[in-house]
């Protein structure tokens, strides 16, 4: 009887290199088509002035600016509080004094973005493009440190 002799096996080489060019060519292939298929994300439309000129037109004219305090009031000129429909109501006075003037709407850091869009948007509706959206720099942060 004969047996089968065996033969020792060695590990055999893996040779890494076709698999990585494919994966090379997978990854640029991809990253080809997320730049091409890529679309700006849509949002407010936004209008930056032109320069300094436009500063010396509107600065004679006192904006009309509306502090929304939530989502529900406001507070105008003096501190006189108001709701949404007072609001809406006195920008088409405020342009038919003012033609040439603005309604900066300011809303306070803990008021909801969604509450603050909504504002916005009615607020546009009944004003047209001289209603903007102002933001105010937030105060400076003490550190005990600095004491």
């Amino acid at each position: 009887m004969r047996f089968r002799t065996r033969v020792e096996s060695t590990i055999p080489d893996i040779d890494l290199t076709p698999m990585l060019n494919v994966m090379m060519a997978v990854l640029a292939f991809f990253v080809l088509i997320s730049m091409t298929l890529g679309v700006a994300p849509e949002g407010i439309e936004v209008e930056l002035p032109d320069g300094v000129d436009n500063a010396d037109a509107t600065a004679a004219i006192p904006p009309f600016v509306v502090r929304l305090h939530n989502g529900e009031e406001a507070e105008v000129g003096e501190g006189q509080r108001v709701n949404q429909a007072q609001v809406l109501q006195a920008i088409p006075n405020y342009f038919a004094a003012q033609p040439e003037g603005v309604v900066i709407l300011v809303a306070e850091p803990q008021v909801a973005y969604d509450d603050v869009i909504q504002w916005l948007t009615q607020m546009r509706a009944v004003g047209g493009d001289g209603v903007s959206l102002g933001v105010e720099p937030a105060p400076p942060v003490v550190s005990e440190q600095d004491d």
